[in-house]
């Protein structure tokens, strides 16, 4: 029943942790830089505030629970295209891992100035840094609080050129954190992407079995078809070559209906 649940998850430890990550870190510290701004003892409550939020993270730990106990996605995943799905499912996690370093990048400018305002632009950081080379009249604008999109479009780009190992140099590290930081994202997208890239590929091999079992197939009946094969050499009577050819032709024509589809209808039409 509904209550009972409502009532189990309330006096349980999950509700506290989600009661405390569902706090509006964003919009305290938004309020606070407009209406204070950020001195010493600011910056120790926003970090607290920003430790809160990375209580969501534990949250994730439930999801394959979740996923294994719920009877509508086993249903729903046992009617699915098992390669396909396994090609979504890496695909998810590819976008997924990329909007988290995404956002934590932007959340190390972030730190630098406690601020998403002008102060950004000012201070020693990678928004600064490219604004200050990059930045052209009327295009993308990652400074100032209204400017959340273009910040996490920037953010997002540096993480994909990152994981992909593209790197166009553009947007660069500037702080030791963000050096860090960077070194550390190298070193685990090298292993991570190799990872992605060898399950996709062994996904896409597992979607081609099929075509690639009727080649070999159709290679191995084409091989079969030339050890019989009658020639003017073995015998004068140009019937039995006919029938020789007409038989290859209906194995061939077999074997591509195996791929095709299932024989079900006119089964005569390579037998008899």
């Amino acid at each position: 029943e509904l209550r009972i649940i409502a009532r189990n998850y309330f006096f349980s430890k999950n509700f506290v942790l989600d009661f405390i990550a569902s706090f509006p870190m964003q919009l305290a510290i938004y309020y606070m830089d407009l209406e204070y701004g950020v001195d010493d003892e600011a910056k120790n409550i926003l970090l607290l505030l920003a430790i809160t939020q990375l209580l969501r993270l534990v949250r994730i730990s439930r999801i394959n629970l979740l996923t294994k106990s719920s009877i509508d996605i086993q249903t729903w995943w046992e009617k699915q295209n098992v390669a396909q799905a396994m090609l979504i499912s890496f695909i998810l996690k590819l976008v997924m891992m990329s909007h988290w370093i995404a956002c934590f990048w932007s959340f190390l400018a972030f730190v630098s100035v406690w601020s998403f305002g002008r102060a950004l632009g000012e201070a020693p950081n990678w928004i600064s840094n490219w604004y200050g080379s990059s930045y052209v009249e009327g295009g993308i604008n990652p400074i100032g609080w209204e400017s959340d999109i273009d910040r996490y479009a920037l953010s997002l780009f540096w993480t994909i050129q990152s994981l992909t190992s593209i790197g166009y140099g553009n947007v660069v590290a500037v702080t030791r954190v963000e050096y860090y930081f960077a070194n550390i994202l190298m070193l685990v997208s090298g292993m991570f992407w190799a990872f992605m890239i060898g399950n996709i590929i062994s996904v896409v091999g597992h979607m081609n079995s099929h075509r690639d079992n009727y080649r070999k197939h159709l290679d191995e009946a084409n091989m079969l078809i030339r050890c019989f094969t009658l020639t003017t050499d073995d015998t004068n009577n140009h019937a039995d070559i006919e029938d020789a050819n007409v038989v290859a032709t209906r194995i061939r024509r077999f074997v591509s209906a195996q791929y095709d589809g299932p024989m079900t209808s006119r089964p005569s039409e390579y037998t008899s």
